[in-house]
């Protein structure tokens, strides 16, 4: 069993973990204690220290799943949750910035505002995250207060361990118009998930309980630095400044599960970025549509370039010694047309940044510009109304 003197027990990464120690955890929370538990398919952080010859191994990922499937919530053995609205900008193989879509960044629209957790935060940064199913027949409390957006699907956690181009994820991605769970509470009667042991054991344990309380994430990675700070020496003393709220849900989740309610407003206040939605948005639109045309172009290219070197290399040997008018008519035709298909890939990949960076540069024009001069100008009419007035009023 647990030091009984443990409020609340925060597990981070838990592998292999024997039956015995589920079963102390299961009478931990059977008991009244708290439990936070950060889980991960894929712990990039933990990857970091391997030997990079072993980097195509698959990764042995974290569950709880033994303890929480009676619970009604289990995380999907890996998988990897990718979001096309959520996505982040990272450095691709030519150096230019493209987005990953398992490098995610979470805004309100994926929290629960009425959970005190998450509640006055803004922006939280996960990677290579998991998937929670939820029993819909589990008589528990079960809330899910973070969640992917519509616009997500999943892959095999090899993919992005293995991953070299994060375009290769855009090219690939398609949506499944479902919502994923990345993070959840637990709460309400709950029964032990070692109903046969309680049998066998002469001790005395606790089968049933009228109400725990449980969080569960399936991320890791937002734990560390590199997805919420910036650290830069400064006479050397290390300054930390955090561009992300992970911290903060960190904080908020331990307050909440063992502190008072109250104390969640005074930690997370800060405000880091206003994204711009609609040019979000048009982004993941013009890409949807981008990739549909790229795709189709592909493979028109790709058949064009198979008929040229069929032409180019004939099977029969006695037809290469020679080529017909008509080959070679073929084969002007077949050039410029795998010219033209070229070309038109790179107008549709033009497309997508002109109409992108046209509605971006609107929208800040009417914000940086626009709008201040909206205000001075009501400032001068609302002023010239007040001297009109008073010049009435002295006459």
């Amino acid at each position: 069993m647990l030091p009984e003197d443990i409020e609340l027990l925060l597990l981070i990464h838990p592998k292999g973990m024997s039956d015995s120690m589920l079963y102390a955890i299961d009478q931990f929370v059977m008991n009244g204690g708290r439990l936070i538990a950060f889980l991960d398919p894929l712990a990039e952080q933990e990857q970091l220290g391997t030997n990079p010859m072993m980097a195509t191994q698959p990764s042995a990922g974290s569950d709880l799943n033994a303890l929480t499937r009676g619970w009604g919530v289990t995380l999907r053995e890996d998988q990897v949750v990718l979001d096309a609205q959520a996505a982040l900008s990272v450095a691709g193989l030519n150096g230019q910035a493209v987005r990953h879509l398992g490098i995610i960044g979470l805004d309100s629209s994926h929290f629960v505002s009425s959970d005190v957790t998450t509640a006055s935060l803004e922006t939280i940064n996960l990677s290579s995250v998991g998937v929670f199913d939820i029993d819909p027949n589990s008589s528990i409390n079960i809330t899910t207060i973070l969640s992917s957006s519509d616009y997500a699907s999943t892959t095999d956690a090899i993919r992005i361990q293995t991953l070299t181009d994060p375009q290769e994820l855009l090219n690939e991605f398609s949506a499944t118009s479902e919502r994923y769970s990345f993070a959840v509470k637990i709460s309400g009667p709950a029964q032990t998930a070692f109903p046969d042991r309680v049998n066998e054991s002469a001790d005395v344990i606790v089968s049933s309980v009228e109400n725990i309380n449980v969080m569960l994430v399936a991320d890791t990675d937002l734990l560390s630095d590199r997805m919420w700070v910036q650290v830069q020496s400064f006479f050397g003393q290390s300054v930390v400044t955090p561009w992300a709220n992970n911290g903060d849900f960190v904080i908020n989740a331990v307050d909440n599960l063992v502190g008072s309610n109250d104390l969640i407003g005074i930690r997370s206040k800060g405000k880091f970025s206003r994204p711009f939605n609609v040019v979000l948005n048009l982004r993941r639109d013009a890409e949807a549509s981008y990739l549909t045309s790229a795709n189709d172009l592909q493979a028109q290219l790709e058949a064009t370039e198979a008929k040229l070197t069929a032409l180019e290399n004939p099977t029969d040997a006695g037809a290469g010694l020679s080529v017909t008018p008509e080959q070679q008519a073929a084969l002007v035709q077949f050039q410029d047309e795998k010219l033209r298909i070229r070309k038109e890939l790179r107008e549709v990949r033009h497309q997508l940044e002109k109409d992108i960076q046209a509605l971006g540069s609107t929208l800040k024009f009417i914000n940086i510009i626009m709008m201040p001069l909206l205000i001075v100008a009501f400032m001068l009419f609302r002023n010239l109304v007040r001297t009109s007035r008073r010049s009435a009023d002295y006459s």
